[in-house]
């Protein structure tokens, strides 16, 4: 009975462990917040300059929602909705240095980290488009 039992519970460990292993790629978790917008542009300058005009236009979403959010909000809300923001600020900016280190001091930094900022913003956008919602 004991051997049973030692035998029975092999299986599920390795399936368990099976998937700890499994490596999640990025751009699968986060494709739905990506833009494409600019990677068609020829050069590295129109590819900047798409890439900031694009996450202009997310930021600026982004603040329009807030902006709704806080409007609704009661007075004693605002302060900490608004500290939310700032730290995920933050948050967003660390954690882009962090993701875009192995292209640091190339070329094709800027254009990257704008990348991963507007990747972050459209993801924010989303998240407060369902606070909206749920108020």
């Amino acid at each position: 009975m004991r051997y049973l039992l030692i035998f029975s519970f092999i299986p599920s460990i390795l399936f368990a462990a099976s998937h700890i292993e499994k490596k999640i790629d990025y751009s699968e978790v986060h494709s739905i917040y990506q833009s494409m917008n600019c990677f068609d542009k020829a050069t590295e300058q129109e590819m900047n300059s798409c890439g900031n005009k694009s996450l202009e236009a997310s930021k600026s979403k982004m603040n329009s929602i807030l902006n709704l959010i806080l409007s609704s909000a009661e007075n004693k809300s605002k302060s900490k909705i608004q500290k939310a923001q700032d730290d995920w600020v933050l948050y967003m900016q660390s954690s882009c240095v962090m993701e875009t280190l192995d292209s640091e001091g190339g070329s094709a930094y800027d254009s990257i980290i704008n990348f991963c900022y507007e990747t972050k913003v459209n993801e924010r956008v989303s998240y407060l488009q369902w606070i909206l919602s749920n108020k």
